[in-house]
């Protein structure tokens, strides 16, 4: 909602505020550092607003009401269940969903934590769905062209070195050379 340019934030309830499936993949959320912004957030409670998108509904207390998709902000809507929060507040946007993979793919890219898998599977996501192509994939997230070729490159994993990686038996490099070879070979490797 919008009055004079400016987001309104929303205390919503918990409840009626979900996921987004298409996030985050791979990646876990660090509990360690989870259990730290809740923490905070008891301390002087949520200073960003998570941004959602009116997306379905919710049955809360035999009553049917809307439900919010997080689009921006699911670390913050763990850390308040986490903290005891029975509201988010929220800024809620009328979105389609070109524009929420957009917003979750570029804000995902930009976290520290995230994991090598969910990087070049959010890049191929904009480059099937978004119209980008490399070059301005890898201007718009400030990387260059060489390392988006070479996470999209992780794609090409079997299975198993898949797994390695997810598990942290290997290293995102050892993965990029990994892929580089045949199935056969990787398997091998």
């Amino acid at each position: 909602v919008r009055e004079g340019g400016m987001d309104q934030i929303h205390q919503i309830p918990r409840g009626q505020i979900y996921p987004s499936e298409g996030n985050r993949r791979v990646g876990v959320f660090d509990k360690t550092k989870l259990e730290q912004l809740a923490e905070s957030i008891r301390a002087v409670g949520v200073q960003q607003p998570a941004v959602v998108r009116e997306h379905g509904e919710a049955t809360v207390m035999g009553k049917v009401v809307s439900a919010y998709e997080i689009v921006a902000g699911e670390r913050r809507w763990r850390a308040a269940k986490l903290a005891g929060l029975e509201a988010l507040p929220c800024v809620v946007r009328d979105l389609d969903d070109l524009t929420v993979l957009k917003i979750q793919t570029i804000e995902n890219l930009q976290r520290e934590d995230i994991h090598p898998l969910d990087e070049a599977d959010g890049y191929a996501r904009l480059l099937e769905h978004a119209g980008y192509d490399v070059e301005h994939l890898a201007g718009e997230i400030g990387r260059s062209i060489s390392y988006v070729y070479q996470r999209l490159k992780l794609r090409d994993l079997i299975p198993k070195a898949r797994e390695l990686l997810v598990e942290g038996t290997i290293s995102a490099g050892h993965g990029i050379l990994m892929s580089r070879l045949q199935p056969p070979q990787q398997a091998e490797a």
